[in-house]
């Protein structure tokens, strides 16, 4: 009997240091700005309060903190804005599996798509298992694992490594019979005012303020198709002065 409960005491530590562990940098903060801020791990995602929309997984509001353009954005094509709507979880659910076993997940609604569709951001608030001991016995340490509506799901590196930098992606998405092409980019720096997307050609695909530092698209592409698009995102100031850019080859 002693070693039963020896045991169970023995699981019930692991459990709360696992939990100790998962919750680290996970909570809410204020910046220098006064925006409440969500913690995934080293990423900082603006939101609207630092208390979520209740039920599993909590739900917070993305927040868009980055300055609005004061020049034409006609030539940069269609507004691909997010629009702002009720949070719906049945995105969520469909999804599975993100919600770490209904225990530690968050997820933060952007608003819907110009398809309709409702947007998130969501991470598990620690490293899967896997990377726990991928940490152990190498190198390569995680804190926590992300994604969006868009693309799911990836480990989030040590901060200075993607996608703490303003790393794009690029993938593909089935909706129903629709095959889509993704661009998205997280954590866009605080002076730009609208990302731009643009073909092979140099013909304008449409352009999007960032919500919450984050921008992400789709485009229809041919049922069934994984040909290599190439998309590249132009983030512009305030004032339309070209800041950067980025492009990048489809995953492989």
């Amino acid at each position: 009997m002693k070693w039963f409960v020896g045991a169970f005491v023995a699981v019930g530590l692991v459990m709360a240091g696992v939990y100790g562990f998962l919750r680290a940098e996970s909570g809410t903060s204020t910046d220098e700005a006064g925006n409440t801020i969500l913690h995934f791990g080293a990423l900082t995602i603006p939101v609207t309060d630092d208390e979520p929309i209740g039920g599993r997984p909590p739900i917070f509001r993305g927040e868009m903190v980055n300055p609005e353009p004061e020049f034409d954005v006609t030539p940069l094509g269609d507004d691909l804005a997010f629009v702002t709507g009720e949070p719906d979880r049945s995105l969520l659910e469909a999804m599975g599996g993100q919600d770490l076993f209904g225990l530690f997940g968050r997820a933060v609604y952007l608003g819907d798509d110009v398809q309709g569709s409702p947007v998130y951001l969501f991470q598990q608030t620690g490293p899967s298992i896997v990377d726990v001991f991928k940490g152990w016995f190498t190198d390569v340490e995680t804190t926590g694992i992300f994604g969006s509506s868009y693309n799911c799901c990836a480990s989030q590196s040590q901060e200075g490594s993607a996608p703490v930098r303003n790393q794009p992606n690029l993938g593909f998405m089935e909706a129903g019979d629709q095959t889509y092409v993704t661009a998205e980019m997280w954590a866009i720096q605080d002076d730009v005012a609208v990302i731009s997307f643009v073909d092979e050609n140099g013909q304008a695909l449409g352009l999007q303020r960032p919500v919450s530092g984050y921008v992400g698209v789709r485009f229809e592409a041919e049922s069934g198709s994984r040909s290599s698009p190439s998309i590249r995102m132009i983030a512009y100031d305030s004032d339309g002065n070209a800041l950067d850019e980025a492009s990048w080859p489809p995953p492989t």
